[in-house]
């Protein structure tokens, strides 16, 4: 006669746990927020000399701008400033915008692509705000907005990008 692994009902129930604890583990993996392995800290500086003042300049940093923002999945920074002439004394990255990571347990599919799509148009309006509304300056300083920049993706916020 051939001998069981199971002798009694209690140890049956000890094998079981592992399986179903095993089950619930993997199940609720997709229950986790979806934050992905890379956030990407997009710092954009525009031009806004007075080489750069025309409409059909702004409008096409604006056109290529849009071609950014479009490309940018949850959980990604945007960063952005114009450059001019004191780019130490005027560089502030007013448009900081975090694009929302989904989060299963606070809210749905749906509900996220609409935040996604608002935080998208939220970048775009303070962009063209930005853009339009900087006065053009005679010259600007593109290298020291550079090392200004430098602070920008030092940041805790961008720090944590790669």
């Amino acid at each position: 006669m051939r001998r069981s692994a199971f002798t009694t009902t209690g140890q049956r129930r000890w094998w079981i746990v592992p399986f179903v604890s095993a089950f619930l583990t993997g199940g609720c993996a997709q229950l986790s927020p979806s934050a992905k392995d890379a956030t990407v800290c997009v710092v954009c500086l525009f031009d806004v000399s007075a080489s750069a003042a025309a409409q059909v300049t702004k409008d096409r940093y604006l056109q290529d701008f849009g071609k950014v923002a479009s490309a940018l999945e949850a959980g990604d920074l945007v960063i952005a400033d114009t450059i001019t002439e004191n780019p130490s004394a005027t560089m502030t990255f007013p448009v900081r915008v975090p694009l929302p990571i989904y989060d299963a347990w606070q809210t749905s599919p749906l509900l996220h692509r609409q935040d996604l799509q608002a935080a998208r148009q939220t970048l775009i309006d303070q962009t063209v705000s930005l853009v339009r509304k900087t006065p053009a300056t005679q010259k600007t300083a593109i290298l020291d907005a550079l090392y200004i920049t430098r602070k920008a993706f030092n940041n805790e916020d961008c720090r944590k990008a790669t």
